[in-house]
């Protein structure tokens, strides 16, 4: 209980937790959701890239805090804003996008999901 005292915790806490389940349900579930467009080694290649861009996430993400002044707060919010606004995209017309404009999308839900995810975890 002690914890949550300190300044920013709650916050950081629940950042966290949106970027883990957003994070283990596009993992686990897009190559599920793709396989009813795609064939399903076309599925998991284009679900990969979400993978694939979570890796430099966390570098663009330390650039960009630092370009603010290390603030790493306002950073998160701004990619957690994209994400969702990503994400809004991303339900509603899944079903029609081709493969290019999925693999861009879900490169771009990669980095906004891995960079916040490692910066709130160092």
């Amino acid at each position: 209980a002690g914890a949550l005292r300190i300044p920013m915790v709650a916050q950081y806490a629940f950042a966290f937790g949106f970027f883990k389940l957003t994070n283990y349900v596009l993992f686990f579930w897009l190559p599920y959701f793709l396989g009813k467009n795609f064939d399903p080694v076309q599925a998991n290649l284009i679900a990969a890239l979400y993978s694939v861009g979570m890796m430099p996430g966390g570098i663009i993400v330390g650039v960009v805090s630092d370009l603010f002044g290390g603030r790493r707060a306002t950073v998160i919010g701004v990619f957690m804003g994209s994400l969702i606004c990503f994400l809004g995209i991303f339900s509603k017309n899944s079903e029609t996008l081709g493969a290019p404009a999925l693999l861009a999308m879900l490169g771009i839900m990669g980095i906004l999901v891995g960079g916040p995810n490692n910066i709130i975890t160092s």
